[in-house]
């Protein structure tokens, strides 16, 4: 299997999707704490 099929299968395009997913959810949280200046913003922005 080359790259080009590994990246056009369906497995992959769903295992892409879990990691946008857990990518938007980390910014997500990091943009909540910065707004909201929580004490914890520094772990995620250091």
């Amino acid at each position: 299997m080359n790259i080009t099929e590994l990246v056009q299968s369906p497995r992959w395009k769903k295992f892409m999707g879990y990691v946008y997913g857990w990518g938007a959810s980390v910014v997500l949280i990091g943009a909540l704490f910065k707004i909201m200046h929580y004490l914890m913003r520094a772990y995620f922005y250091q």
